[in-house]
């Protein structure tokens, strides 16, 4: 996810930045922007629904101290 700044602005309503990122939607890769609020959300989202998040594959990996 990158952070883009929003240097054209039309109004002072409008974010300063955005966070770009890619996502898969139905069989398109869709770039999108998302505000700090939009991204703040998310986060949360996902916080709550941990058992909806895939594993990575180096989660199933165990370190040995």
């Amino acid at each position: 996810m990158g952070l883009i700044f929003n240097t054209f602005r039309k109004s002072q309503r409008e974010a300063k930045h955005y966070y770009h990122t890619t996502v898969l939607y139905g069989d398109e890769k869709y770039d999108i922007l998302l505000t700090e609020h939009e991204v703040k959300q998310a986060i949360s989202r996902a916080d709550k629904n941990l058992e909806d998040i895939p594993k990575r594959w180096y989660d199933y990996i165990l370190f040995w101290r």
